[in-house]
């Protein structure tokens, strides 16, 4: 069965069984499956540690038994389609211990060891993420998209929550489809170009290179930072100035880290990135390390892209542009198979875009996760020009910014102050309190 009718089956069915199965039942599955997270849950000050939650979860890796190819002449709409690359894909079925995944790859001789460790860091992740959800008593998602690149190949997963809401011994095991690709750049012309890396030569204050925007560093330290972000959507967009789309820019809502690592300079933006063509938020994360630059959408050649996958599998993952959007980001999270080795990792939960509507996580992950000391961030930015519309200008590209419950671990975050640090370029911060920043950029 070709990818796009496997998809619309996968999206239909959580549907319908999102409209069928009473909340309550799911929820009481749910809960019983992870009740895990009820032992670590501390008083309501406190709140939940997500990290406590993670070390304490037991993960049983699944056991691939065979790999049969199903056809190998489906086109994959990966982001080399435009630039004349070689996107013949062969498809197959890897059968486990404990089910079937769809695999997808246009990597030549793909070993069963590969997958194994792909399925098994997706299904662990999504396992370490549910129990937070079950803990914090939060809405269980219908869809879930899992990322990851180690730099040479990327992989974009699947999973639908259908198996879960109905299967308390689903057994750690919830992809069901896998793409598999090579590392491979998108074209300068693609429609996803706005997101290219924006330009380090820039005499703009660190941070707002070729931009303007708000930033503002917390005091604390810790291993993740959590944020609601909500109803901070990107204004004027549909509207051209001096011959400029506004909808060439980039919009940003992101959080992230700088620190030292291997005596180099660490940089982590993760967070929501606007989509002009979804009208929606997507999932944003672009990596500093080793002198090495893992980041989703990049259309710059030097840049190794996390694997997201421009098929129906990723034009799902667009948020609706008002409801609340909470990204999580951790500096390092434990792998599956305990070898110490750990990842950096983005969570992104929230409702997807109209008329699709449902709740979907996406978990990204790259790089090698760190216990260095960091300093925390949180931005909303407009990037690509070095001279924007005046804010005067009542066409000119604008965006709010809209932050709360920002928390480093289980700690409400605090703003540091240090004298000579810019926090606002073309923008003003209108409100800040302990856990909470709003501003404007580029208005009047």
């Amino acid at each position: 069965m070709k990818k796009r009718t496997l998809l619309a089956m996968i999206l239909s069915l959580v549907m319908c069984l999102g409209i069928a199965m009473p909340t309550w039942a799911a929820e009481e599955i749910f809960t019983n499956q992870y009740s895990i997270g009820q032992d670590l849950q501390v008083n309501a000050e406190v709140g939940i540690d997500n990290i406590s939650i993670i070390n304490d979860i037991t993960f049983e890796p699944a056991e691939i038994s065979s790999l049969e190819v199903v056809d190998d002449d489906y086109n994959l709409l990966l982001p080399n389609e435009k630039n004349g690359q070689n996107d013949d894909e062969i498809h197959y079925i890897a059968t486990f211990d404990k089910g079937t995944v769809d695999v997808y790859t246009t990597v030549n001789n793909i070993t069963t060891t590969e997958i194994t460790n792909f399925v098994n860091m997706a299904n662990n992740a999504i396992k370490q993420e549910m129990a937070i959800i079950s803990a914090k008593d939060e809405t269980v998602p219908d869809f879930i998209l899992y990322q990851y690149t180690d730099g040479y190949i990327q992989i974009s997963c699947g999973a639908d929550t259908a198996n879960t809401r109905n299967n308390a011994n689903v057994d750690d095991f919830y992809v069901t489809q896998v793409d598999i690709f090579e590392n491979i750049a998108l074209d300068n012309n693609e429609e996803l170009s706005v997101n290219d890396i924006v330009s380090t030569q820039s005499t703009a204050p660190e941070g707002f290179e070729q931009g303007m925007g708000i930033r503002q560093f917390a005091n604390e330290d810790g291993q993740y930072l959590t944020a609601i972000i909500t109803n901070c959507p990107p204004l004027n967009v549909d509207k051209t100035v001096n011959g400029v789309a506004n909808s060439s820019y980039g919009y940003y809502h992101y959080v992230g880290f700088k620190g030292r690592y291997n005596n180099m300079d660490l940089i982590t933006d993760m967070g929501l990135l606007y989509s002009p063509d979804d009208k929606g938020w997507k999932p944003y994360l672009k990596v500093n390390q080793n002198d090495k630059v893992y980041m989703l959408y990049s259309a710059d050649p030097k840049v190794e892209n996390v694997g997201y996958v421009k098929d129906e599998l990723g034009q799902k993952a667009a948020y609706g542009m008002t409801s609340p959007i909470t990204i999580t980001a951790y500096k390092t999270v434990p792998s599956y198979n305990n070898n110490n080795i750990s990842k950096i990792r983005l969570t992104v939960k929230g409702t997807r875009i109209n008329p699709r509507e449902g709740n979907i996580m996406c978990i990204s992950e790259a790089g090698t996760g760190v216990n260095v000391t960091v300093k925390w961030k949180v931005l909303t930015t407009i990037t690509g020009s070095k001279n924007f519309p005046a804010p005067s200008n009542s066409s000119a590209p604008r965006i709010e910014m809209n932050y709360s419950g920002v928390k480093i671990g289980t700690k409400t975050a605090t703003w540091s102050t240090k004298s000579g640090e810019i926090t606002e370029y073309h923008a003003r911060i209108t409100h800040k309190d302990d856990g909470e920043i709003q501003g404007k950029v580029n208005f009047s």
